[in-house]
């Protein structure tokens, strides 16, 4: 069965973390307690900077 975990590229590490087990698929970043919100988005490395952007579409006529 496929973990479908995304993997980083330039962290080089999988986008998952688990508290004080190995998960079953064995990636990610296991740690000693429960974190909060913002520690979790850290460990499993998804701190990333979101940017809104305008969206263009085009109308096709058929």
């Amino acid at each position: 069965m496929a973990h479908n975990i995304n993997f980083n590229l330039t962290t080089g590490k999988h986008s998952f973390f688990s508290v004080q087990e190995k998960a079953w698929h064995g990636l990610g970043t296991i740690v000693e307690n429960y974190p909060t919100s913002k520690e979790a988005i850290e460990f499993a490395g998804l701190n990333y900077t979101v940017e809104k952007r305008q969206l263009f579409t085009y109308d096709l006529l058929i």
